[in-house]
């Protein structure tokens, strides 16, 4: 049996079937209003939610269409990418839908990827920049940096994007964040909110799409 943290060949089919069929603008539509219309309410809010369950959409049928599926010819059956290159599909699925809270959860169990890093960067860049800051800053301070486990700096480091982790890299990340906040953002720098505990498997089969379909 698979465990909880890994997208199976059988995932990714379902995901490809479901995302094919939003292809259609209709379907795709049909959904998103399904999905938006507790917010009918307000127009300009509805509209918004509209706009980013839709942008949601997109790069989750991106994401499954870049994956190296083969079909020879018409008649030829398909053959499906490696479990690794599946895997990362999986682990990008899961970034775009949790956003902050798959990047905490890998970093929490220790199975943080660079796959998950980069997509977390590709897809919410203003959240990874507001965590990269957060942990610089406290990888800044000595009692925190040193009462980390090894291999939990090492985690940090690629967050943040750095292969060591000592106080004159820290420092100078510091004071190189803090200058691009404040000639974006004059005032005090924007701190995100740390997740805490586990969070759902890296399963596509758990967004609304899926169980819409399993529903019908």
């Amino acid at each position: 049996m698979a465990s909880a943290d890994t997208f199976t060949v059988e995932e990714f089919k379902s995901a490809r079937v479901i995302l094919q069929e939003l292809k259609d603008p209709q379907s795709k539509q049909a959904l998103i209003d399904e999905a938006t219309r507790e917010f009918a309410v307000d127009e300009g809010l509805h509209s918004a939610m509209q706009e980013q369950f839709r942008g949601y959409l997109d790069k989750a049928i991106k994401v499954v269409d870049d994956a190296p599926v083969i079909k020879e010819n018409l008649f030829s059956e398909e053959i499906m990418p490696p479990d690794s290159e599946i895997q990362k599909v999986g682990e990008r699925l899961a970034v775009l839908e949790y956003g902050p809270g798959a990047i905490m959860r890998g970093l929490y169990n220790g199975t943080l990827t660079q796959n998950e890093i980069d997509a977390f960067n590709e897809f919410y860049p203003e959240q990874a920049k507001a965590l990269a800051f957060e942990f610089v800053t406290r990888m800044g301070e000595r009692d925190s940096a040193e009462d980390l486990p090894h291999q939990e700096k090492e985690l940090i480091g690629a967050i943040i994007g750095v292969e060591v982790m000592n106080p004159l890299i820290t420092g100078a990340l510091v004071k190189t964040f803090q200058k691009e906040e404040e000639e974006e953002k004059p005032g005090p720098s924007p701190r995100p909110k740390w997740v805490e505990g586990r969070f759902p498997a890296t399963q596509l089969a758990g967004s609304y799409a899926v169980e819409k379909r399993r529903s019908t």
